[in-house]
């Protein structure tokens, strides 16, 4: 015997002997009740026996329970098909994929930003905020698509598009113990000072050779701002502030290193990606919303 069966229908019967009532069926299909109940009639004329027994609080029949047990696995299957499906699409729909640094000024693309987001409601989004040359190396593995931050002295591998530059001066607090040696330029005092840096990468990892750190003891890896100024203002290590920082409240418990030669640098920064990465049109959208942005300043 061939029946034809119907997802709908067996969806239904399903949900009727689970309820053992056609109106909480009917409200959980969002159909009428008497459209669930055509629906069973139809099933049981399909299979050419009653399914249901009416008498008895909609109980299933012996060929009902037969019945049951397969609509059961079928729409458990057919759910988890449309559940597969729906991940497959939404997978398809286009990723913004950002990376910023976390020293960065953030507010300077977030309109740009906000923009696309409204623009594209369904879009993938992965952002994420780290250190800036960790953005470095999360655009060349190409977990992200474009950064927004400084930029290092090799950026050859990518196309460009500044937006910022900051300064940045090495400064030692006050109450550091070696202030005097410090202000006055000595070299080899700093064999003895820690710098409290951002990140710390590997050497082989670096996209050019860093050498300002080998004038020190040693570099200590802090991502949090607030913490490195704190490790700072007790006299722990020294380090490089910028000079908004060193314009406002905190800046008067620190003394620039003015020295040394390596006191002042000046870092540019803005969006870059790999030139050899074909983006995804979103990701190019924004990045023209943030040149617009730039260009209007």
């Amino acid at each position: 015997m061939a029946i034809n069966f119907k997802i709908d229908e067996l969806r239904a019967f399903r949900l009727v002997v689970d309820n053992r009532a056609f109106g909480k069926a009917a409200t959980q299909l969002n159909l009428s009740q008497s459209a669930v109940s055509q629906k069973i009639s139809s099933l049981e004329e399909r299979i050419g026996t009653l399914l249901l027994d009416r008498n008895s609080r909609c109980a299933p029949t012996e060929a009902g329970k037969i019945v049951y047990k397969y609509a059961v696995s079928i729409d458990a299957s057919v759910q988890g098909a449309e559940a597969e499906l729906a991940h497959a699409l939404n997978e398809q729909k286009p990723w913004l994929k950002v990376a910023i640094a976390s020293s960065s000024p953030k507010p300077m693309m977030l309109e740009p930003l906000y923009a696309t987001l409204r623009q594209h409601p369904d879009l993938n989004v992965g952002i994420r905020t780290i250190p800036g040359r960790e953005v470095i190396y999360a655009i060349i593995d190409e977990s992200y698509d474009v950064g927004f931050g400084p930029f290092q002295k090799n950026m050859g591998r990518f196309l460009t598009v500044p937006m910022y530059r900051e300064n940045r001066f090495l400064v030692a607090s006050r109450g550091h113990p070696h202030l005097e040696a410090l202000a006055s330029g000595n070299v080899p005092i700093l064999k003895q000072c820690s710098l409290v840096s951002t990140y710390l990468d590997k050497t082989e990892d670096r996209p050019y050779p860093e050498k300002i750190r080998f004038f020190f003891k040693n570099v200590w890896e802090v991502n949090d701002t607030d913490m490195r100024s704190q490790i700072m203002d007790q006299g722990l290590a020294v380090g490089y502030v910028s000079d908004e920082v060193l314009s406002g409240p905190v800046g008067e418990h620190f003394v620039r290193l003015e020295r040394y030669d390596f006191y002042h640098l000046v870092r540019e920064g803005g969006v870059f990606h790999l030139r050899d990465r074909l983006l995804p049109v979103v990701t190019q959208r924004l990045i023209e919303r943030l040149t617009l942005s730039r260009r209007e300043e």
